[in-house]
């Protein structure tokens, strides 16, 4: 008896098994499906140019884009953009807490201390964290950003954060770690598919004077562009009416006659893609620090002289070199995108830690164009490994060259006082 049922469990596990592989094969068919119908149409649809669909722009480029808009300043001096996003996150979003904020004379910063988008102002800070593109929250992310806020003498009931989703997911629970139920009046999600959109179209493009062509002409083009991304621009209209003629057929919704069956095998099915998703973004995940490990491996062989920083976690490579007498640190690591960055090290004052006093900040602010005070950085792409990792070569090769530059004027020196 004992035995049967072992077989039977065997057995049904075996079934589950082949359930879920013809289960996934259907729905990469289906993908493939849309897919296939999305490249006939492009090749179809009218001549449609957009300066920035030509620019292939990465997140960060959408960050410095609206932070742009958010730094306008109307002839009164009025912040009117960040006044209508705010009015629009009270009204559309129902957060009134963002209401109270008196905007004064903000400080309106792209890439900051990491942050995506910072509004500092006396009274108030505004976190906004941009997910255009989907990336993966890195560890506990939003709560690093609200602790560096609080450094700046923000306590936290004054601090607000804006995520800025694709289409309206929400940061992952470990993103907040500890802030998750304390920011739960002063948090707001906002999708560039919906709320972004609607805002730029119904708040600021009708509010942008006729002598502001440029600006107008701007926003028109980001616009149009972000209607593209989520194929919502009218030339696309037909193409989804295929796309979802498809979606009906494959999953039969075109045989059932109430709407509550409809939602019901949709939302089985986004739960299906859901889970394909989570497994192949653990893929992805792991093949990534596949790469950065091969990177530890190779400037642990190129560079055997220096010593090498110790991964804070498996998507770090870096190597520590002594510069006039301090240690500097280069490293690759990845938030959202990839960086390069060098630093003075962590173990002087921070005083001391001032990269702006040093041979580095002249030296390498050709490749390193991001600044603040302890650290200069370049970002790149998500996906962007060769430029990343030879940017990380160059960086280390002009160290070199300075540390031996160095080295042969302290010989030559010692030369000198011995004659």
């Amino acid at each position: 008896m004992k035995r049967e049922r072992i077989v039977y469990i065997f057995d049904l596990v075996k079934d589950i098994e082949a359930q879920v592989v013809s289960e996934t094969e259907y729905l990469f068919d289906l993908v493939e499906a849309v897919e296939k119908i999305k490249e006939e149409w492009l090749s179809k649809l009218p001549y449609h140019l957009n300066v920035i669909d030509e620019l292939h722009i990465n997140e960060n480029a959408h960050s410095r884009i609206l932070t742009k808009l958010l730094q306008y300043k109307s002839e009164s001096g009025r912040y009117e953009f960040l006044e209508s996003l705010l009015a629009y996150i009270v009204t559309k979003r129902d957060c009134t807490a963002f209401g109270y904020i008196i905007i004064k004379e903000p400080q309106i910063t792209q890439e900051k201390c990491r942050i995506d988008l910072w509004v500092r102002d006396k009274e108030y800070a505004i976190i906004f964290e941009n997910k255009v593109y989907n990336a993966r929250d890195q560890e506990h992310q939003l709560s690093k950003y609200i602790n560096q806020t609080k450094q700046c003498n923000y306590r936290e009931e004054q601090i607000f954060v804006v995520y800025l989703s694709s289409w309206g997911q929400e940061p992952e629970e470990q993103s907040w770690d500890k802030y998750k139920d304390v920011f739960a009046s002063r948090y707001v999600n906002l999708s560039f598919r919906d709320d972004i959109v609607n805002w730029l179209k119904k708040q600021v493009i009708l509010n942008i004077r006729d002598k502001d062509f440029y600006l107008n002409s701007a926003v028109l083009q980001y616009i149009d562009y972000l209607e593209g991304i989520y194929k919502k621009r009218t030339i696309d209209k037909e193409m989804n009416m295929e796309i979802r003629k498809v979606i009906e057929e494959r999953l039969k919704l075109d045989k059932c006659l109430d709407n509550r069956e409809k939602v019901r095998i949709l939302q089985s099915k986004i739960d299906d893609m859901d889970e394909i998703l989570q497994q192949m973004e653990t893929m992805q995940n792991e093949y990534r620090n596949k790469i950065f490990a091969s990177w530890r491996e190779e400037v642990a062989n190129r560079y055997p002289q220096y010593r090498h920083t110790t991964p804070e976690d498996d998507t770090h490579v870096g190597v520590i070199m002594e510069i006039g007498g301090i240690e500097v640190w280069a490293y690759i690591f990845e938030n959202s995108q990839l960086y390069c960055q060098v630093e003075m090290s962590r173990d002087l004052p921070n005083k001391k830690r001032n990269i702006k006093k040093s041979w580095v900040y002249l030296g390498l602010e050709d490749l390193l164009p991001q600044e603040q005070t302890d650290a200069i950085w370049k970002y790149f792409d998500y996906n962007d490994f060769e430029g990343v990792f030879n940017c990380f070569l160059q960086v280390v090769e002009k160290c070199k060259q300075e540390i031996e530059r160095e080295n042969q004027a302290g010989v030559e020196s010692e030369a000198e006082s011995v004659e």
